[in-house]
C-alpha cells in the first residue's frame, strides 16, 4: 500500500483499453491466470512469474498470433490521467475464436513457437522480436538466455 503512487495508473489504463477491445481479451487473461495459480506457477514471491507477467504473455499472444492480430496500442497515449485515450477506443478488432480455442492456442504458442531465451514478450512492440533487436537495447539481461518479458512502462 502506498500513498500518492501514480506509477501504476498508466499501466492500469493500458490493460483496461486492451480488455475493452473485445471480451475475449479479459477472458483469456483470467483463464491463464487461473491456470497458473492452480498449477502453482504464479507468484513472484515464490520465485515464479507474477500474475502481471501472465497478463502480458496473454496480450502478447493475442497480438502476434497470425489468426488474431490484436492491435498494438501506443503506450505513450496512456498517462494514467482521466479516462481512456480516445485513440485507444477507435481501433476495430474482433476475436472470432471461442475462449477454449484461445486458451489452446495460447499454450500451443508458448510450447511450440515462442523462442524461449531470445524472444521478448513485448506488448509495446506487439510483434515477434529478439532481445538483441534495437527496440530492446535498454532491456536488462537481454544478453542472457532467459525468459524476457518487458514492462511497457519501465524501459530502462
Amino acid at each position: 500500500l502506498s500513498f500518492k503512487n501514480t506509477g501504476p495508473l498508466p499501466n492500469t489504463q493500458l490493460l483496461r483499453a486492451y480488455s475493452e477491445l473485445d471480451t475475449h481479451v479479459r477472458e483469456l487473461v483470467v483463464m491463464v491466470k487461473l491456470w497458473a495459480k492452480a498449477a502453482g506457477v504464479c507468484g513472484a514471491a515464490n520465485g515464479h512469474l507474477s500474475a502481471y507477467s501472465f497478463t502480458l504473455m496473454a496480450i502478447y499472444f493475442l497480438q502476434v498470433d497470425p489468426q488474431l492480430r490484436m492491435p498494438c496500442l501506443n503506450t505513450a497515449l496512456f498517462t494514467g490521467e482521466g479516462s481512456l485515450p480516445k485513440e485507444a477506443k477507435v481501433l476495430p478488432w474482433k476475436c472470432t475464436l471461442q475462449s477454449s480455442q484461445l486458451l489452446f492456442r495460447f499454450f500451443s504458442f508458448f510450447a511450440r513457437e515462442f523462442r524461449w531465451g531470445s524472444e521478448v514478450v513485448s506488448i509495446r512492440v506487439g510483434a515477434r522480436s529478439a532481445a538483441m533487436d534495437p527496440p530492446f537495447e535498454a532491456l536488462k539481461g537481454r544478453m542472457e538466455e532467459r525468459l524476457h518479458i518487458e514492462d511497457p512502462f519501465q524501459l530502462s
